[in-house]
């Protein structure tokens, strides 16, 4: 009888910590080699660049369309798993506390203080400079850096990087259109 009564609240605990993960958007929508992406991250990325492609074009009507919304998500969820790729061959290659490190030099290097660049994070992305820098800039360093290590003569980093997609164990969990084999959508 006592292990029921431990039991249940155990129980109701855990279902209270999962209902609060899953309604802040903590929940997996897909693996990249084990490593999971999380629902938050795709429909962070989704609103940063569905406001960039907004900002850009004059005719705003075409992003009511589901199919150019389900394109974009499309293509944020590959980057997504490039970003997740990136990562882990970069701290294979060189140790995560160098990559790090690297990532730090780099976005210091970027001065976001002019107001200038503030109005035009605010306008183009929706975001304050900070958030700039932690989505958006420390994605571009990363594969800044990637580029750098894994890029040749020989072989484009997009190359690279579409060799070790297609080699990657990638788990989706949410319906989402493949349109084609490419890796990078430019």
């Amino acid at each position: 009888m006592n292990n029921g009564k431990i039991i249940a609240p155990i129980l109701i605990i855990l279902a209270v910590v999962g209902f609060a993960l899953v309604w802040s958007g903590y929940y997996p929508i897909a693996f990249v080699n084990w490593q999971p992406i999380f629902a938050k991250s795709l429909d962070t990325n989704y609103a940063i660049a569905l406001n960039f492609y907004k900002s850009q074009l004059k005719n705003n009507q075409v992003f009511n369309s589901s199919s150019t919304q389900s394109e974009i998500k499309r293509a944020v969820l590959i980057s997504l798993i490039e970003d997740k790729i990136i990562d882990s061959e970069v701290v294979k290659k060189i140790g995560k506390n160098d990559f790090e490190k690297k990532i730090t030099e780099k976005l210091s290097e970027i001065d976001l203080s002019s107001d200038k660049i503030k109005e035009g994070a605010k306008l183009i992305y929706g975001l304050s400079t900070e958030q700039l820098k932690e989505i958006v800039l420390t994605e571009q360093v990363k594969r800044e850096i990637a580029e750098g290590l894994f890029g040749s003569p020989d072989k484009s980093f997009h190359d690279w990087l579409g060799e070790r997609f297609k080699s990657s164990n990638i788990i989706v969990l949410i319906p989402v259109k493949v349109v084609d084999n490419s890796v990078v959508a430019e």
